[in-house]
């Protein structure tokens, strides 16, 4: 409307000026000059704006769409934002439950009820490491002799008393010399010390156990068989306290 509104003006006053000399044909075509310049310049400022303003709205426009589609994603490094951190959201319900003031009930445990239990009494340090008394087994030291003793014999050696018998018998001596040497005929022994109890009998070294009476006389008639003379005795000379123990005394006679 204002572009149109001047335009009308201008055609006006022309139309009144016409037939004016040369000079007021400059002045006029002047005036129109400078009022078209004007109008011009304005329309062509206005026009300028439209266009700075639509630039400036493209240029928005894609400024907004290049930081959208070409920003790229920066890590969580690269923008110094922390990694969000685990809540624990047990202690966040706490949190919540006594804020608003309701507090849990709490859990009761059923009761046990125990009946007393009767403990034996436990035995002493010193009870605990007495050892049990072994189980005591007899048996007849004259049977061990007369075993031990036939044993030998059967080993092709001879009792001194039936040498002796064999001497007077036959007049190579009196029967005072034979009273005189008799049993022993001056020869010498050795003691063999048995435990009276069986269930601990053992040999001298103490490694071999003997089980029964004929193991004991096995034991002795062995010892005597390897003797060099010819003649020998086994006789039970009773019980004898041999190193703590009571044992029975075996002395093995030999010549």
């Amino acid at each position: 409307m204002r572009k149109i509104t001047i335009f009308l003006l201008s055609v006006m006053i022309l139309s009144l000026l016409a037939g004016c000399g040369k000079s007021t044909d400059i002045a006029i075509n002047t005036e129109s000059d400078e009022v078209v310049k004007e109008t011009s310049t304005e329309e062509s400022s206005e026009i300028n704006k439209e266009t700075d303003t639509e630039k400036d709205s493209d240029a928005v426009t894609e400024e907004s769409e290049t930081d959208v589609t070409e920003q790229p994603i920066s890590s969580n490094e690269d923008s110094g934002a922390k990694a969000p951190e685990k809540v624990d959201v047990s202690n966040q319900k706490e949190d919540e439950t006594k804020d608003s003031g309701y507090e849990q009930p709490a859990q009761t445990q059923p009761v046990q009820t125990t009946e007393p239990q009767t403990t034996e009494p436990q035995p002493t340090e010193s009870q605990q490491q007495q050892p049990e008394p072994a189980q005591t087994i007899s048996y007849s030291p004259q049977n061990v002799v007369a075993l031990a003793t036939a044993k030998v014999q059967a080993g092709g050696k001879t009792t001194l008393t039936d040498d002796l018998d064999n001497l007077l018998a036959s007049g190579a001596i009196t029967q005072e010399e034979y009273n005189e040497y008799y049993p022993y005929d001056g020869a010498g022994y050795y003691s063999i010390f048995v435990d009276t109890n069986m269930a601990e009998a053992r040999d001298i070294s103490g490694t071999d156990h003997f089980n029964s009476e004929d193991d004991i006389a096995t034991y002795i008639a062995d010892m005597l068989l390897l003797e060099n003379g010819d003649l020998f005795l086994i006789e039970y000379a009773g019980t004898y306290d041999y190193y703590g123990k009571q044992c029975y005394e075996f002395r093995c006679y030999r010549a």
